[in-house]
């Protein structure tokens, strides 16, 4: 007896205390863990608690009173600025405009009454008894003398309007050549003078401005129309030439005679008698020898200063509104500010005194304004703070006891890989929370017997770790020197079923391992399929007897469920046992992995070293899931069998 135990000590080595280092597991790692030397303690698990930062004092700048204030007398200076701008320009606009429709007007009239008899004359009728001589026109000199007396007269009327006036003749050969022929001044008149262009496009007046004894002025020149005195008398010759040359039955006499009756407005005229007799009557006129070769004009020299003083008084209006505007906006921004920052103050102190850590503080500010709203939303902000650093600390207690579950959990798997001659063995596990609700253990029955176990308690947590922690202890206590796996599940039902909470139970598969024979016995709670590959065939086999989860039925009802079934192993062979967090991890698209997929990857690896095939399924798991959270815990426990092709 003694050496039958030796020698199946041998191939299923039980761990022993003083040689093995109890770890804690890492997530989602395979095979034997370790753990780190020394105790972990308290002090080194929780955090170190950071201090609240210190209020310090401000730099305070520019207040927002003088801020506010400054950019409302600048907007306001600009508002006014503006307006006063768009003031001047439309007022200026329209004095110029108003000068230069003076100028216009009054240049306009002077060249119609200027007298043409300085350019131009007409012959003097005879009298009626043909014997006295004609009449002597006036002489030049003498209408010189006349119109200067009258321009001095028009210009002491314009009550200083009008500057000066003058009439030129200027060399139709030479246009600087210019000859003066009255003027209302002695003295003569030099100007600096800026072209400004015509009234309007169809004007024949020249506008200048330029400066006249110290003063701003306007010149306005028009050319005086002579052309309208003399073009109807040359009309009238020509007719009375055509008469005179054509035939009095023809019809270029009739024409002639029409428009002679036309021109001189008399009807009476009805032949070429008619018409000379008319012409003795009222002579033609026509210009003077001295008049051939020059353009007479009239040059009017409108006062522009009154413009400039127009301006300059509105500008100075403008800039003491502007001013005025500025202050009162001033004032107006010192009373709001005023008003504006005692809520914002007193807001300032209900902040300091939150943020020094007292969140039993509330605002006292109570305007029914924004700040009041702001004040509102702070208290709310400041209750909020208090909930959330309670539930701070409700969840750094409960972080701190999660740690301590999760510690005590990772020491109840399975601290080393057992190493059985002539088999093959490994598992993975990877809890989709810091506490799972999986679990898989490796239990010696006997020296020829080993049990494998892999279960998955529906929920996750804390709630599910203990009844995990509740299911691991009872199988370990019902399989001793019991090597049938579903009378072991009858006895830890029977305990089971009756302290675990409504709605909760425990699927699972149990198998034991005969090590001699290769015979592996079979039981399942409610658990997913035993996956047979047979090296032989190539082919996987579903090992499922019947039976339902433990915790479901206290009594006779799950052991009449409860069967088990004994498979005989080949070399070759490989079982895979797992749960649900396999077949239904999901991926972004909530698109699950699959029990087919999975019996095709147990096919695909099945001939790879238990190590590298659990490897593989984990890396075909990871591709499938990619970026998505993992949803539920992830078991899987191979074992081979050694000795196939």
């Amino acid at each position: 007896m003694s050496e039958r135990s030796s020698k199946v000590s041998r191939r299923v080595p039980t761990p022993s205390r003083a040689k093995v280092k109890r770890t804690l597991p890492k997530k989602g790692k395979t095979g034997r863990n370790k753990k780190p030397k020394g105790r972990v303690t308290r002090a080194k698990v929780q955090k170190r608690e950071a201090e609240l930062e210190p209020i310090t004092p401000f730099q305070r700048g520019v207040s927002i009173g003088v801020k506010f204030g400054g950019l409302t007398a600048g907007v306001v200076g600009l508002f006014m600025g503006f307006l006063g701008y768009l003031t001047y320009s439309i007022s200026a606009k329209e004095m110029n405009e108003q000068i230069t429709e003076q100028g216009v007007s009054i240049v306009n009239s002077l060249e119609s009454a200027i007298d043409r008899s300085l350019w131009i004359t007409r012959e003097e009728p005879l009298t009626t008894d043909g014997e006295h001589p004609p009449r002597m026109r006036r002489g030049r000199e003498e209408l010189q003398d006349d119109w200067t007396q009258r321009l001095k007269a028009i210009v002491a009327d314009s009550r200083e309007k009008v500057v000066a006036i003058s009439i030129v003749e200027k060399d139709k050969r030479d246009p600087s050549r210019q000859t003066l022929v009255a003027q209302s001044r002695e003295e003569p008149i030099t100007i600096s003078q800026n072209p400004l262009g015509h009234a309007d496009a169809d004007s024949p007046i020249e506008i200048y401005e330029g400066v006249l004894d110290g003063q701003r002025v306007r010149r306005f020149d028009k050319p005086i129309n002579l052309e309208r005195y003399l073009e109807r008398d040359r009309r009238i010759d020509r007719a009375l030439e055509t008469l005179s040359s054509s035939d009095p039955q023809s019809e270029a006499y009739a024409k002639a005679l029409e428009e002679v009756r036309r021109l001189t407005g008399d009807g009476s005229i009805t032949e070429l008698q008619d018409a000379l007799d008319w012409r003795e009557q009222n002579p033609g006129y026509y210009l003077l020898p001295d008049a051939e070769n020059v353009d007479p004009y009239v040059s009017v020299f409108i006062k522009a200063d009154r413009l400039d003083r127009i301006k300059n008084a509105m500008f100075q209006r403008i800039a003491i509104v502007t001013l005025c505007g500025a202050a009162a906006g001033i004032l107006l921004t010192v009373l709001i500010a005023a008003v504006l920052t005692g809520p914002i103050r007193q807001l300032e102190q209900d902040i300091t005194e939150v943020a020094e850590g007292n969140l039993d503080h509330q605002s006292s500010v109570a305007v029914k304004d924004e700040i009041g709203a702001l004040a509102h939303v702070f208290n709310i902000m400041t209750r909020n703070l208090k909930i959330a650093q309670t539930n701070a600390v409700e969840r750094q207690a409960f972080e701190r006891e999660l740690n301590i579950a999760k510690e005590i959990q990772e020491k109840l798997l399975p601290e080393r890989i057992p190493q059985i001659p002539g088999f093959d063995i490994h598992s993975y596990y990877n809890a989709a929370k810091e506490v799972g609700g999986d679990y898989y253990d490796f239990i010696v029955i006997d020296q020829t017997h080993l049990g494998i176990i892999v279960a998955d308690v529906a929920g996750k947590g804390i709630p599910g770790a203990m009844v995990m922690t509740m299911a691991r202890s009872l199988v370990r206590l019902a399989s001793v020197r019991n090597v049938s796996p579903a009378d072991t599940f009858k006895k830890v039902n029977r305990i089971l079923a009756k302290d675990i909470r409504r709605g909760m139970f425990v699927t699972a598969a149990y198998m034991v391992l005969n090590v001699k024979t290769k015979t592996l016995r079979v039981a399942s709670a409610g658990h997913n399929p035993v996956v047979l590959y047979r090296a032989r065939t190539g082919e996987n086999e579903l090992v499922k007897p019947p039976g339902i989860a433990l915790g479901f039925d206290k009594g006779t009802i799950f052991d009449n469920h409860i069967k088990e079934v004994e498979v005989q192993l080949e070399p070759g062979d490989r079982i895979v046992t797992y749960t649900d967090g396999v077949n239904e991890a999901m991926n972004n698209d909530s698109e699950e992995f699959g029990e087919e997929r999975f019996y095709e990857l147990v096919k695909a690896h099945a001939t790879k070293s238990s190590q590298d095939f659990v490897a593989a399924v984990v890396a075909a798991l990871e591709r499938h899931r990619g970026s998505a959270e993992q949803s539920d815990d992830i078991t899987i426990t191979t074992l081979s069998v050694k000795g196939g092709s």
